[in-house]
């Protein structure tokens, strides 16, 4: 009887994930119909109104958006091309473009705006977006860490520390780290501290003598 019972219990659990399966697929893969507000993306959407409309015939409001200049935007773009496809969707006629896509993550990047704010801004699914980014991020990685981030060769770190051995007379040392306070008199009634001031303190790394 127990055994009957559990069986039954064990099919009524395999017929739920089955719905559930179900219910992913229809949601996911079915060829729903887009929302009016992400129809309307080439009329409304951040891309075409803002960036191209604007951003990228005023070099200073570029660089306070992005965080970068036009210069610099147009050389990660052409190290990512090849790797940032143009891939279009069931839903679109025209794919989203590799341009657009690094806008998007750089703008991420520069504020760390979630994917929903994202999508109402850029008149894309938030879903896409989580997509895109991380395409974006790892074609970034591909192409310029090895070229601005290189990894370290045995021979480069002979030669740093041939030269703190030789500007400083200390072997075996391969970096610095130095510090430095800023002190700061707007709001110094808030902190406490012997000269009545907010104090950070900056520090560097810094591999070479």
């Amino acid at each position: 009887m127990a055994l009957s019972k559990n069986l039954a219990v064990a099919v009524m659990l395999i017929e739920e994930e089955d719905d559930e399966a179900a219910f992913v697929y229809r949601t996911l893969f079915t060829n729903r119909e887009e929302d009016l507000m992400f129809q309307r993306k080439r009329v409304e959407g951040a891309y075409e109104n803002l960036v191209k409309g604007h951003l990228f015939r005023n070099e200073a409001k570029f660089k306070e958006y992005f965080r970068l200049s036009i210069k610099l935007f147009r050389q990660v773009l052409s190290h990512i091309e090849a790797d940032v496809a143009s891939r279009p969707c069931n839903r679109r006629r025209q794919p989203i473009s590799v341009e657009e896509k690094l806008c998007l993550t750089l703008r991420y990047l520069a504020t760390g705006e979630s994917f929903r704010s994202l999508a109402f801004q850029y008149r894309i699914s938030h879903s896409w977006i989580g997509q895109i980014i991380p395409e974006v991020l790892d074609a970034i990685v591909k192409n310029l860490m090895s070229i601005h981030l290189p990894a370290p060769t045995t021979s480069a770190f002979e030669e740093i520390e041939a030269g703190f051995h030789e500007l400083w007379g200390f072997p075996n040392c391969c970096g610095a780290i130095d510090g430095k306070h800023d002190v700061r008199e707007k709001f110094k009634a808030y902190f406490n501290s012997s000269r009545g001031a907010l104090r950070w303190q900056a520090k560097m790394v810094n591999r070479k003598a």
